[in-house]
């Protein structure tokens, strides 16, 4: 596992999560970071900057900044399957489909509505027991809301409703899950939450938001020609209702970040694309245009093929299949994994634009997470790669790679 940001400007490895634990799951908070192994232990720490305090989040039984990944020991033997981190609470999935949460409850994100105790935070997990005889598949914490997949297929959201980002039809906040309305004649594959907005991906492709389109990060904003072939943009200020992306319908979207001012999917054929905000370079086009409809990345990444990407407040990070790590967007505080230096352009000279390498070696990225200032993720080192190609005609050469992974005895 690596991790950087907040103050940290380079990926640091953690020693703890190596043998006997490795890690399986990672996701991050404002301050906070989580991690579920290969024996489905859970795992947090705090990365608490100035006066930042701990509301319980890392559910330890206390509100201590654990500066070292420790064990949550009040779900030993329980098998978790998934976590998810907020704003300053935590939800994981065990096994078997139960759903726990810890930290503050101050939107009623903990999600046991008049049943908690009445407490602004919970310092150990608590059972939310509204998903007893409801098995979960997947949940996503956006910064103050929860959106939650169970496994026949329903969608349940609870937290703060602002912007509509619970995608039930208003702006009510709510204290225990609330069944959306899901509208389509294909299955749920996944549900991603934002900071304050909200994505359902389909089973065929088709992607689905809701709540603050700010800068359109939702992606639903259209673009026309005009009177005298002029372009004219439809600004969608915030939906409440889940609603297709149309610009990205002609894309079989297969994996989707969202991010407080931008957003970014991937595509069937590995194709990286962004829209939102590109005041920092975050989208990773090449420069710090506004861009008003959903964008294609190039540069860099043309004939990669990206496996997987997390968008930050003002970064973005890249895995591809060829095992490289990439980083766009705001420098300061370490986002980027590396200092913009002399190169960095951009808001106070420290942003890039285009997609640069973070590691040195390679490594291959089974997990990956952003959120605010922290990256983390899960890699495991690559030692050698080699490119063999076979002797025929242009149009007959074959690539085959060669990879020589670590292995510790």
């Amino acid at each position: 596992v690596y991790s950087w940001g907040g103050g940290k400007l380079t990926p640091q490895q953690l020693e703890v999560f190596t043998k006997g634990h490795s890690a399986l799951q990672v996701s991050a908070g404002h301050a906070h970071f989580a991690v579920v192994t290969v024996e489905r232990e859970l795992y947090t720490w705090a990365n608490a900057q100035g006066l930042t305090s701990m509301a319980g989040q890392l559910g330890h039984g206390d509100t201590a900044s654990y500066k070292a990944p420790k064990r949550v020991e009040a779900l030993d033997k329980i098998a978790v399957n998934q976590v998810s981190c907020g704003e300053d609470f935590t939800v994981c999935v065990t096994d078997d489909g139960a759903v726990y949460s810890f930290g503050s409850d101050y939107y009623g994100c903990l999600g046991n509505g008049d049943q908690g105790d009445g407490e602004d935070c919970a310092c150990s997990p608590s059972l939310v027991s509204f998903f007893v005889n409801r098995p979960v598949l997947q949940v996503s914490c956006g910064d103050a809301h929860v959106i939650a997949l169970t496994k026949e297929g329903e969608v349940y959201t609870w937290g703060s409703g602002e912007f509509g980002r619970l995608g039930i039809g208003t702006e009510d906040d709510h204290s225990s899950p609330q069944k959306v309305a899901t509208r389509g004649r294909h299955g749920i594959r996944s549900v991603h939450a934002g900071p304050d907005g909200s994505f359902i991906l389909r089973t065929n492709g088709r992607l689905q938001s809701c709540g603050s389109n700010e800068h359109n990060k939702l992606g639903l904003n259209s673009c026309a020609k005009g009177l005298r072939s002029k372009q004219v943009s439809y600004d969608i200020p915030c939906n409440y209702n889940f609603t297709t992306v149309k610009p990205l319908s002609k894309y079989n979207i297969v994996a989707v970040s969202p991010g407080q001012t931008h957003s970014a999917v991937i595509d069937g054929f590995g194709h990286l694309i962004t829209f939102g905000s590109n005041k920092y370079g975050q989208l990773g086009v090449g420069d710090f245009k506004e861009r008003k409809t959903v964008t294609m990345v190039t540069g860099s990444l043309v004939g990669k093929n990206v496996t997987k990407v997390a968008c930050g407040d003002r970064s973005t990070v890249i895995a591809t299949s060829d095992n490289l790590i990439y980083s766009c967007g705001f420098s300061e505080n370490g986002r980027l994994g590396f200092a913009a230096g002399e190169t960095g352009k951009g808001p106070g000279g420290n942003c890039v634009s285009l997609p640069r390498p973070i590691f040195g070696s390679l490594h291959a990225v089974s997990d990956l997470y952003c959120r605010h200032w922290n990256s983390i993720l899960v890699a495991e080192k690559v030692l050698a790669q080699k490119t063999i190609r076979s002797g025929f005609t242009t149009s007959s050469r074959i690539g085959i790679i060669l990879f020589l992974e670590e292995f510790s005895c």
